[in-house]
């Protein structure tokens, strides 16, 4: 049981530095699109929006502020859940000794949403004119995916080999 506890414990640390990986991965992206096509993806955003107000300067800092809030959201729940794996990963808990609960929660809403980009890149490839684009996106997300369900998966494994052995311990002594 104890190579088992050890095994998980180390996945929960690596997928861990992969979801915190993939935060960065996220606002880089968004970056290199803003500085390589600003013009595309403007009339991505805009494309759902009147084109009179969509032209206007208000709307551009709208789209601006959205974005921003967004992914610092993004790359906020993502750090937190990547290092919240890692310590649990590490064995360093709250100051009661329990693990953290939340960002089991939190990883599990990142992969249902994960999930959900996955099934809108699938419905978007056969309609897209640049479908290299599209794959190599629907690449990233589902490795985001794998990562995320396995960091859970380790979570759980490590958890219930803790438990086992604070159970056996009172029986040891």
């Amino acid at each position: 049981m104890e190579k088992k506890l050890r095994r998980n414990q180390d996945a929960l640390m690596i997928s861990g530095l992969g979801v915190m990986l993939f935060a960065f991965w996220s606002i880089i992206k968004i970056i290199i699109t803003a500085i390589l096509d600003p013009t595309g993806l403007l009339q991505q955003l805009s494309a759902e929006v009147d084109p009179t107000f969509a032209s206007t300067n208000i709307y551009l800092f709208l789209v601006i502020v959205i974005l921003i809030i967004y992914f610092s959201l993004d790359l906020g729940i993502r750090l937190y859940v990547g290092l919240s794996a890692r310590k649990e990963g590490r064995g360093q808990y709250k100051k009661n000794g329990r693990p953290r609960t939340a960002y089991i929660v939190l990883a599990f809403i990142l992969t249902l949403l994960s999930a959900y980009m996955i099934y809108q890149l699938c419905s978007n490839l056969a309609v897209t004119d640049q479908p290299l684009d599209v794959i190599a996106a629907l690449i990233v997300e589902i490795t985001s995916f794998f990562t995320l369900v396995g960091m859970i998966r380790s979570a759980i494994i490590v958890r219930s080999c803790l438990n086992a052995k604070r159970k056996e311990e009172p029986a040891n002594e």
